[in-house]
């Protein structure tokens, strides 16, 4: 079983490319950081007019609940959303499912 989690963000008005491109880099560096909680992470920005204003994207594939579950309070986890997502977050919605 693989666990799909995906999360749409809608950035603030006045947040910056800069900003943007910081919180990606990051969120993508996290597999890097929790290996065994992420098999495979994408982010990226809509590129119709579909998205309701949640015109960005991450994407993560898990092995297992277990990872998700403990991915979410992780230490570094937190440390990206507080630094990165946070300062410049609207609003946000995430889904979670089993394949």
């Amino acid at each position: 079983m693989t666990i799909i989690h995906i999360v749409l963000f809608k950035f603030k008005a006045d947040a910056s490319a800069e900003a943007i491109e910081s919180a990606r880099k990051e969120l993508l560096n996290l597999q890097s950081l929790l290996p065994n909680h992420i098999s495979k992470i994408s982010f990226g920005k809509s590129f119709t007019d579909r998205h309701k204003g949640f015109e960005y994207v991450l994407t993560v594939e898990m092995p297992s609940r277990q990872a998700l579950a403990e991915y979410s309070p992780h230490p570094e986890h937190q440390r990206v959303v507080k630094s990165h997502i946070m300062p410049i977050l609207d609003d946000i919605m995430a889904v979670d499912y089993e394949v």
